[in-house]
């Protein structure tokens, strides 16, 4: 499991412990511990484990230790299943509600029966949940304009955390034996101050398909697209969305700038290109009168 996957694990257990009622001490260690591992400028955190390193971390004790450990031996953890079974999966949604706290979801929980966001609407739009105590008709509208937004938000982040996110992915990518260079690309590259999806560009020795398919068939993905021309789609656990774009090393730099580029922009460069006689395919400027050498580098792309 890869330093994001744990990241996210340690979170998650820190989410439900709050809504559990275990308290914001117990919950905020594992947040702390999330946040130590994300800040660490390496992903080798086997490594650190067996030679005792890990456990030296300023803000990893031995309770949050030891899921890390069985995470990174085993993928999974006990303790954050064992969460899972006791608080439903759907609460963990409503923290994002603005007002809402554990203790508001918990009795609503207890009250009606909601559990997520679909059963929280639908108490509102009915009536049950203005019939609460101190739920007037004001704090209901509040509440299905804060679920609204949480739905819109979906997968979304701000620049500054999704960076952290990318880098996280990059250290992944680039870590494949396969790979020999490989780059942030997309919204993040070109710094949008809210982020949809993660792009990364990866420069591969072999099968791009086959190498792109072996990068995101890990535990921490879910619903990745098939592997096309060695570009795959992929939904990580935490709803986070990774577009991977695998291409031999003479199409790096076009596909980098594919990658990046709007689609507006992309499309009035191959408009200009047009009017010039060329063409700008997926890894090379071509000339309809004659037959370039593959361009690998930035550099080269725009100077032709």
């Amino acid at each position: 499991m890869d330093t994001r996957a744990v990241v996210h694990a340690l979170n998650h257990i820190g989410d439900l412990l709050e809504l559990s009622g275990a308290g914001r001490f117990r919950s905020g260690a594992y947040r702390n511990a999330a946040r130590a591992i994300r800040d660490m400028p390496t992903d080798q955190l086997r490594s650190l484990v067996r030679t005792g390193e890990l456990a030296q971390v300023r803000g990893i004790g031995p309770s949050t230790l030891s899921v890390i450990v069985e995470l990174i031996e085993t993928g999974e953890s006990s303790y954050l299943e064992r969460l899972r079974a006791e608080v439903p999966e759907g609460l963990v949604e409503l923290l994002d509600i603005p007002g809402f706290g554990p203790e508001r979801i918990s009795k609503l929980h207890a009250d009606l029966g909601v559990d997520s966001l679909d059963t929280l609407e639908a108490a509102a739009r009915d009536g049950r949940l203005a019939a609460l105590p101190r739920m007037g008709s004001r704090t209901v509208a509040k509440i299905l304009a804060g679920i609204e937004r949480v739905r819109e938000q979906r997968g979304m982040a701000l620049y500054p955390h999704a960076l952290v996110e990318a880098n996280l992915l990059l250290v992944v990518v680039a870590g494949h034996s396969s790979v020999e260079r490989a780059a942030v690309a997309g919204m993040v590259r070109r710094k949008c101050e809210v982020i949809g999806e993660i792009d990364i560009v990866a420069a591969v020795r072999g099968d791009c398909a086959a190498v792109a398919a072996e990068l995101t068939s890990v535990p921490n993905m879910r619903e990745p697209s098939k592997a096309t021309d060695g570009s795959v789609a992929v939904r990580l656990v935490d709803g986070t969305r990774l577009n991977l774009h695998c291409v031999q090393a003479g199409e790096f730099a076009v596909a980098l700038w594919r990658a990046t580029g709007s689609p507006e922009h992309v499309r009035e460069i191959e408009q200009h290109a047009k009017t010039r006689g060329l063409t700008v395919a997926r890894n090379r400027l071509l000339d309809a009168k004659r037959t370039p050498k593959p361009i690998a580098s930035e550099a080269e792309f725009y100077a032709a």
